[in-house]
């Protein structure tokens, strides 16, 4: 194994219909998935991203096979319901395999983020962070960046307890 890419997820519905911004997230990371790589999906249940029985990690899988991915380069799904959760789970996950290059997958709003949480959950592997364009509304993006600074500026001021 070369290495492993770690797709971030996002939201679906009560029927388990992803949002877009999973989607626009796995599309980048069908479209740049290296040979040698494998795919560990994070996400599984919290009131602000997926209420069905099934995690919402799952159902990014099923998106991937969908488009002719390889059952066999899925990982442990990262039972995850936040950012700093994907980023520890993921890391228990990877702590298996002897690999150093990562590859990150979010979206452009989320990206700060996600940066310094990776960068010192992972400190000894070599990241690499891709984002996806999100294709939604001034005011929905305006909302989304607004959190994301927020809750930035939160970690940076208290840590990031793991």
């Amino acid at each position: 194994m070369k290495g492993i890419m770690i797709i971030l997820g996002h939201t679906n519905d009560n029927q388990g219909r992803l949002s877009s911004i999973s989607k626009e997230r796995l599309d980048l990371g069908f479209k740049s998935l290296e040979k040698g790589y494998k795919i560990i999906a994070t996400g599984a249940f919290g009131g602000h991203f997926n209420t069905t029985k099934k995690m919402h990690a799952s159902y990014s899988k099923e998106y991937l096979l969908k488009k002719g991915i390889s059952k066999s380069l899925f990982l442990k799904i990262a039972k995850s319901s936040h950012t700093v959760e994907d980023a520890l789970f993921s890391h228990v996950i990877i702590g298996g395999y002897k690999v150093k290059d990562i590859v990150v997958v979010t979206s452009d709003f989320h990206m700060a983020r996600v940066k310094f949480i990776f960068g010192r959950i992972f400190k000894n592997y070599n990241l690499k962070f891709l984002s996806s364009k999100t294709e939604i509304s001034e005011e929905k993006m305006k909302k989304l960046k607004s959190h994301e600074q927020k809750t930035l500026r939160k970690l940076k001021r208290e840590g990031i307890y793991y």
